[in-house]
């Protein structure tokens, strides 16, 4: 067997949105949904432009030394249970509480986890060609390619509305102390 030495560090380019004026009175989109084929709407107002390459450094070894505050993100290793990735009942009866408790392990001040939405990513081909049929955002156990641009997730009114949506019970306190949207 070959053993292949990875670079420490290799250089890469990103792909970032680009403004555009019209983004002074309509915000970025893109429709992931499924369209009629006949359908004369926009699917997109998004371009996006290749950035000068950046240096990606590879932090195995050093997973440690990242920290949620400091960082931005953490890597921590858990024997998580087998993930089955066939029933989102699976997900929420085995998974999801095995989640809730490593975040409370792990993320100092979080004492109380909601879990509303998951996603299962790979780089292989089939994820390709489902992802060019257009993804199922109704079905959470559809898998993805990797995002292919430099994005966020969400934005900090995004966070506060999720909870609205999902927990509004404890909008009030949890609007109080500080809110992380954990991925």
């Amino acid at each position: 067997m070959t053993t292949v030495k990875l670079p420490q560090q290799q250089k890469a380019r990103l792909n970032y949105l680009q403004w555009q004026n019209l983004y002074d009175h309509e915000k970025p989109f893109q429709v992931f949904a499924e369209v009629p084929e006949n359908s004369t709407e926009r699917l997109t107002n998004l371009v996006f432009v290749e950035a000068p390459p950046v240096v990606i450094a590879d932090i195995r070894g050093n997973e440690s030394r990242f920290t949620l505050d400091q960082n931005g993100f953490m890597i921590r290793r858990h024997a998580l249970l087998e993930v089955e990735m066939s029933t989102e009942q699976h997900m929420r009866k085995n998974v999801l509480p095995s989640l809730d408790a490593l975040v409370k392990q792990e993320i100092e001040g979080a004492d109380f986890v909601h879990c509303f939405d998951w996603g299962f990513r790979t780089n292989n081909s089939t994820a390709e060609r489902e992802k060019a049929e257009r993804m199922d955002v109704n079905n959470k156990m559809h898998v993805l390619s990797p995002g292919g641009q430099v994005h966020c997730d969400q934005s900090p009114a995004g966070a506060l509305n999720r909870l609205k949506t999902h927990c509004p019970e404890i909008v009030p306190e949890a609007a109080r102390g500080r809110l992380r949207i954990i991925k």
